[in-house]
């Protein structure tokens, strides 16, 4: 068995976000040639699993030598993480054929693990659900402003417990205690966030509607801070990706 279950992405000069059980894991844009490597087994259910590969050039109308592949493979601790090697489970790679539409594998992987996600409720974003989801935004956003983990770390209970199953020792899970630390160590004078503002255009549905991506028109998470702050890159950002469940009067971040 795998020590590692990862997904890696290999992209030339467009957009790509590749998507496990319809949820996203990876959302990359970029002229360049980049190779990017995501762990994913809290994505991961036992049986039949999918990956969806979404892609586009920058220039949609002149591709030239646009290329995006995806895959998950298995690795075990020592092994050599390229492109080629380990375990693989499922590949996938954009043509023209595809040019406006997903690609997409099925594939079978055990695992003991049961996740909050698999069993949520069927969303639907009506006029209640989308002001619930803008309230809760609002306030994840205003203690993102004020450096103040405590509430972000209270809703995020169920996805810090299901995280540190996912990546028992030795492996590093995500912990309350780090997101706190990395919250405050930022410089207060140059930090700048977002402003949210409710919008017809923000939210979609994702975990094969199961839970919402709290995301904006562009596909980017609404909670985090404007580009360039604190001295960053000018288009490099804190972005907080939120994907929750509603159970009854609660929202619930599980990923």
């Amino acid at each position: 068995m795998a020590d590692a279950i990862l997904m890696q992405l290999r992209l030339k000069g467009g957009m790509a976000e590749v998507r496990v059980n319809d949820i996203p894991v990876n959302r990359t844009v970029d002229d360049e040639i980049v190779n990017v490597t995501v762990p994913v087994p809290e994505f991961l259910v036992n049986g039949e699993n999918t990956l969806k590969l979404y892609a586009a050039p920058t220039d949609p109308d002149n591709p030239g030598d646009f290329s995006a592949k995806a895959r998950i493979a298995g690795f075990t601790f020592g092994d050599t993480v390229d492109f080629d090697e380990g375990e693989e489970f499922a590949l996938l790679e954009w043509t023209e054929e595809n040019a406006g539409r997903p690609v997409g594998q099925r594939f079978d992987y055990a695992t003991d693990h049961k996740w909050v996600w698999e069993n949520a409720p069927k969303i639907t974003l009506s006029a209640d659900v989308r002001a619930r989801l803008d309230a809760f935004t609002a306030r994840m956003q205003a203690a993102f402003s004020a450096r103040d983990p405590g509430p972000i770390n209270a809703a995020r209970e169920v996805f810090y417990k299901e995280i540190a199953r996912a990546y028992p020792p030795p492996l590093l899970a995500r912990t309350a205690e780090e997101f706190a630390d990395d919250l405050k160590s930022e410089d207060e004078d140059a930090w700048g966030v977002k402003l949210f503002e409710p919008s017809p255009d923000n939210y979609r549905l994702v975990a094969d509607g199961r839970l919402v991506d709290l995301v904006g028109p562009d596909n980017i998470p609404l909670v985090g801070t404007i580009p360039g702050f604190a001295g960053a890159p000018p288009d490099e950002a804190w972005n907080l990706p939120l994907r929750v469940a509603i159970k009854g009067d609660e929202v619930i971040v599980v990923r």
